[in-house]
Parts: C-alpha cells; sequence; structure tokens
C-alpha cells in the first residue's frame, strides 16, 4: 500500500512551528505532536530575534505581523551597528507571544494539525510488506495517552531533553551522547516596565560569577541573571530535567540560579533518512547572545531546503530512505560548523559577562571601554554569523529583500519563486 510522504514534528515551540510554516509553505504535508495542554500558552522568557532570522520569517509572509509584537533593541552603539550594516534592528519579545503569532498565523486545516496533549513515548519502525529490513517502511509514534501517528521523516524540535532524540539513539542502537554540560543556571523574571526605562533599551552588568541583562518591551520588562554553577571546574554534566517550584523560586531567588544552561553540539543530529534533529534537541548554547533561537531556525531553512529538493528530484512520491538520508547529512555538514561558532562565542559573551578570570576582567574593566573596539568586535563576532550563516529558503514565492544595509547579504532572497 502507498502512503504519503509526510512529516512529524515533534515540538511545538517557536522552532517546532516555524518549521510548520515552512512544510505548509513547500507543500509537504505534516502533523506537530506536543507534549503541553495548550500550544498558546504564557511561559517561557524574553527572546531575540536577529537580522537573518526576520528576513526568515519574512519569506514566510510574517514581518508585518512579527512588528506587532516585537520592540526593537535601538539603543546603544551595537544595536546601532547592527541596523546600519543589515538594515533593521533585532526585534525582541515575550517568548509567548511569538508562538501565539506562528501559531495564529497557520491557516485552519494547518492549526488543526498542530497536536497539543501529546506527549511521544515511543517511535518505532513499521516494515513495509515484503521488505526483509526490519528497519523500512513508515515510522510509528505512540502518545502516553495510546494515539499512535505514522510519518515518513520525524522532525524532533522538542528541546534539550529531545524524546526524538532518546528514540532515535534507541533505533539506531547507538549509545546516547553525554548531556550537554552546564557551568551556567539562569533566573529569568519579567515586570511592568518602569516609566523611566526607555521601551527599545537593553542594559548588561557584570560581575564575578554573575551578570545580569535587562530587556525593555513596549510594556514589560524581562531580566535574566546567569550565574555560575559553584565548584569546579567547567563543562559539568548537566541535571537532568529540572522543575522548579514557586516555593523554590521564591528560596532560591536571592541566590540567583535556577535552571541550568547547557552547552554543547551533538555529533549525531539523525539516523538514517527518517529521524532528524533540529534546535536545542541538536545543540544548545547560553544566553547571553540569544543565539538559541536562532540557530533553530535556520536550522528550519536548511533541513527544509534539502528535503524540498530531494522531493523535486524523485521519480516518484515517496523518495528513497538513501535521498533522505543524504540530506539529513547535508543539513548537518551545513549548519554544525556554525552552530559550533555560535556556542563558543555565546560560552565567551556568558564567561566574560560573569569576569571568570584576571584577563576577562581587564577586557571588560579597561579594552572595551577604548573607543571603537565594540565596532571592531562586532564585525568580527556578529557580522559573519548573520551574514555568513543566513540561509534563506529556496523556492518560496518572495518579494525580493526585505531590508539591506552596508553589508551586502551573502544568501540573497530570491524574488519570486521556482515552485
Amino acid at each position: 500500500m502507498a502512503h504519503e510522504f509526510n512529516a512529524i514534528i515533534v515540538g511545538a515551540g517557536p522552532v517546532g512551528l516555524t518549521a510548520a510554516h515552512a512544510l505548509s509553505n513547500a507543500g509537504i504535508s505534516f502533523t506537530v505532536l506536543e507534549r503541553r495542554e495548550r500550544i498558546e500558552e504564557n511561559i517561557g522568557a524574553t527572546i531575540v530575534l536577529w537580522p537573518h532570522c526576520i528576513r526568515v520569517l519574512a519569506q514566510l509572509g510574517l514581518e508585518a505581523k512579527l512588528r506587532t509584537i516585537g520592540t526593537e533593541l535601538q539603543k546603544g552603539s551595537h544595536q546601532t551597528h547592527i541596523q546600519e550594516s543589515f538594515g533593521i534592528y533585532p526585534l525582541t519579545f515575550a517568548r509567548s507571544d511569538l508562538v501565539s503569532l506562528l501559531y495564529s498565523s497557520l491557516s485552519s486545516p494547518d492549526q488543526a494539525r498542530i497536536l497539543p496533549n501529546k506527549k511521544v513515548t515511543s517511535i518505532t519502525t513499521e516494515p513495509e510488506s515484503g521488505s526483509e529490513s526490519a528497519h523500512s517502511g513508515r515510522l510509528k509514534v505512540t502518545c502516553s495517552d495510546g494515539t499512535t501517528y505514522y510519518s515518513t521523516i520525524i522532525i524532533g524540535a522538542d528541546g534539550v531533553h529531545s524524546a526524538a532524540r532518546k528514540s532515535m539513539h534507541k533505533l539506531s542502537k547507538t549509545p546516547p551522547e553525554p548531556p550537554f554540560p552546564a557551568s551556567y543556571r539562569v533566573m529569568w523574571f519579567t515586570f511592568p516596565r518602569p516609566s523611566g526605562v526607555g521601551q527599545t533599551s537593553a542594559c548588561e552588568f557584570h560581575g564575578k560569577d554573575m551578570s545580569f541583562q535587562l530587556l525593555n518591551t513596549t510594556s514589560a520588562s524581562f531580566a535574566l541573571v546567569d550565574q555560575l554553577v559553584p565548584g569546579p571546574p567547567d563543562n559539568k554534566p548537566a541535571p537532568g530535567h529540572v522543575k522548579y517550584t514557586q516555593e523554590d523560586i521564591e528560596a532560591l531567588a536571592a541566590q540567583a540560579g535556577h535552571l541550568p544552561v547547557e552547552e554543547g553540539v551533538l555529533e549525531q543530529w539523525s539516523w538514517g533518512g527518517k529521524i532528524v534533529l533540529i534546535g536545542d534537541a541538536a545543540h544548545k548554547i547560553t544566553s547571553n547572545q540569544g543565539f538559541g533561537l536562532n540557530d533553530g531556525m535556520i536550522d528550519v531553512v536548511a533541513l527544509v531546503n534539502e528535503v524540498r529538493q530531494v522531493l523535486l528530484n524523485s521519480s516518484s512520491a515517496m523518495p528513497s530512505e538513501g535521498a533522505l538520508q543524504q540530506a539529513f547529512q547535508k543539513y548537518q555538514e551545513t549548519r554544525k560548523e556554525w552552530v559550533t561558532k555560535n556556542m563558543q562565542t555565546s560560552g565567551f559573551t556568558t564567561r566574560l559577562s560573569t569576569v571568570r578570570n584576571t584577563l576577562l576582567w581587564f577586557l571588560v574593566r579597561a579594552l572595551f571601554k577604548i573607543p571603537g573596539v565594540d565596532s571592531f568586535l562586532i564585525n568580527k563576532m556578529y557580522n559573519p554569523v548573520l551574514n555568513e550563516s543566513g540561509l534563506v529558503f529556496e523556492g518560496f514565492e518572495t518579494e525580493g529583500e526585505p531590508f539591506e544595509g552596508k553589508v551586502p547579504w551573502r544568501h540573497a532572497v530570491p524574488k519570486g519563486g521556482n515552485n
């Protein structure tokens, strides 16, 4: 019996919902399984979208809506340099607002494919009749409520404690990779923006083993406190999936640290042509630079471009597992170098912000105060990330480049489409 090519996305966070938009635009059938009871919940901290990812969402027709919920970070030479280079300021959002926008912007039929309260408990293979391989055929996903779903491929967008990743290792009979290490922990909170604080401003305070970031939107302020986990050395194994009660938060607020901040890039991002990981399921970085979500969205671009090309090149409606496996490997090769660089850059910034040693103290207190040093570092650290890794969707119908600055985009947004 022939089956339609389709994908199951595990996880309906910002990266998973971006993947849903991308697959819909590419004409690929999908289902999203989310473990939470509701898709739209007021959870999570603030997030920042850098210019290269605003371009991605502009390709999906979401730029105008983004501006209604986001706030441009305009204050400071850092943000001004970014705007001059790429034609737009970074935008900051409440995570819950971005999730709501991504979900509500889907068509009604696509929204019906987003299924809440679907905690994935197992992924198995269902061999095609007549096949000698136990791993041929469709994938069967079983959820905690007993429901089952079938797909050609599974995209794991379910975060650092990924159920898709665990199933991938079980199916491939490879030992799971060690947990991402966590040298830091973070506490975040939000409150009404004080009247004397600019709504487009961001500030950061550095101190011994601790840093404080404040991002401000039109109505709210979001604060993040990063703290070194006590005791040597760096690269401590992260604890399991940590949950804290309100009592825990109140009791430990003075110590400013609750959730582990993992860092790492996996060696294995996929299994065969069946399961592939994106976002925090494949790589995790510290939050100081706001690269995490952005890396996940660019993952979506790279992966969907590869899968779409496989489907276009296939002589049948169901491409071979080998072709999909090559696509997944090419996706990883395209992304791994950049996410590794971003992890290292963000990790350095976190250690710089928490003044880990005498050299970093000198950089913070002396070198960075010299005029022109910040612009030099932005050119060396940020421009390559935003430009070189700023992939765009291929074949999507667009009106061309949404914004331009002094730095030409290496990967130009095509005008029109070739679907």
